[in-house]
């Protein structure tokens, strides 16, 4: 219900960082790994040095890591964090 309602208000505010980030929190939450992908990189897009864009973001690498488990996507998963480790 929560990822729904994020959608709903994302579509209103398509470019806005913020909104992006919740809606990639929610999608994430409900176990939407990929939503909540593309939805963090639309955030950071929008606002490249937004830390909680680049949290959100490594969480759901590790989670699609976590189900995938390649080694290279365990490798993307560091590069995420520590891109968000050096905007921190």
């Amino acid at each position: 219900k929560v990822a729904e309602d994020a959608r709903r208000i994302a579509a209103k505010y398509p470019s806005d960082p913020v909104v992006l980030a919740a809606l990639a929190e929610a999608e994430l939450d409900a176990g939407n790994v990929a939503a909540a992908i593309t939805a963090s990189d639309a955030a950071i897009a929008g606002k490249p040095d937004y830390l909680k864009a680049h949290v959100i973001r490594s969480r759901a690498a590790i989670a699609h890591a976590e189900k995938a488990g390649d080694k290279a996507d365990w490798e993307a998963v560091r590069r995420i964090i520590a891109k968000g480790n050096r905007i921190d």
